[in-house]
């Protein structure tokens, strides 16, 4: 039972890892009420510290048991404003292993990617741009959704290291590709039968 700003009982509880003790999202967020005169940052820092001495649970990936929540790993991405000190990079944030059991599921990482880089908060370098997406591609071309496919190969970032006209050659040559395996695979499908 938490009184007033009094979390003794909670750290007992974590600490001895009673079933009882509140989840790292129920206890961040207690955090961050009680923290209201402190910016993000200095909540979060209190926080991993809680989480070092043993009185506040890791922010666990509810799906990859040892990795880092993406939802927290984006708390700190906004809280460093991007990214900007060093201490988390947005490829960081978007790595699968933080929210899927599949290392290669890419299709949050892609949303997300383009959420944050589009609203300024942090960047992809051209290379993470064109891992995620191709990476998003295979993953649509395998369940056989082409015509999503075609449209996330034309989808770009906002561009930071490549000229405008790089950028569209890639995303133009991307789709050319997917549409013509998929136009290749349709007429091996054709012809067996």
């Amino acid at each position: 039972m938490i009184i007033g700003n009094d979390l003794s009982y909670e750290h007992e509880l974590c600490a001895s890892k009673d079933s009882k003790a509140l989840c790292w999202v129920s206890r961040l967020g207690l955090a961050l009420v009680q923290g209201e005169d402190l910016d993000l940052k200095d909540i979060l820092a209190n926080y991993e510290a809680e989480v070092s001495a043993g009185t506040a649970p890791y922010p666990v990936s509810l799906c990859a048991s040892n990795n880092e929540s993406i939802i927290y790993c984006i708390f700190k991405l906004c809280a460093t404003f991007g990214g900007r000190d060093g201490t988390i990079t947005l490829s960081d944030t978007l790595h699968p292993s933080g929210y899927a059991l599949n290392s290669h599921d890419y299709e949050l990482a892609w949303h997300i990617g383009h959420l944050l880089t589009s609203l300024g908060i942090s960047s992809l370098s051209a290379h993470q741009q064109i891992h995620v997406m191709e990476s998003m591609v295979s993953q649509l071309l395998y369940c056989k959704l082409y015509h999503w496919a075609v449209y996330v190969a034309l989808c770009a970032f906002p561009l930071q290291d490549l000229s405008i006209g790089q950028m569209n050659h890639f995303h133009i040559a991307l789709a050319k590709k997917v549409i013509n395996g998929h136009l290749y695979f349709m007429k091996k499908v054709r012809f067996r039968g």
